[in-house]
């Protein structure tokens, strides 16, 4: 994965600075947080500019999808880079309410605490 995330992070340096650059590094974070690729969402958060607090137009953020599919380092880096455990989306849920979902009820408690 680590030549992925390397191809990933060049391609976005090739972006022009501005919003099309921050858009492919929000989208890509949460793709990244989805599929459980940790080096990636490191990588996007320090060197790639992308932000935390990023919602998707349904108001999904990074952390709700890592909660949804129980990626516990990847929630644990989304929250140390800044992302907040009590944003909602635009039901009203956050990121404890997917995890539940989910099925990893350890890691909704650790999300509600």
């Amino acid at each position: 994965m680590a030549g992925n995330a390397d191809e990933v992070i060049r391609r976005l340096h090739e972006e022009p600075p501005g919003n099309d650059r921050c858009f492919f590094a929000n989208v890509a974070l949460i793709c990244a947080s989805w599929k459980g690729h940790e080096d990636l969402v490191r990588r996007l958060l320090i060197e790639g500019g992308a932000d935390p607090l990023y919602q998707f137009q349904t108001g999904q953020t990074a952390l709700m999808f890592a909660a949804r599919w129980g990626r516990l380092r990847i929630v644990e880096t989304l929250v140390e880079y800044g992302a907040a455990v009590g944003q909602a989306d635009s039901r009203g849920e956050v990121a404890a309410d997917y995890a539940s979902r989910g099925g990893f009820t350890e890691l909704a408690e650790m999300l509600r605490n």
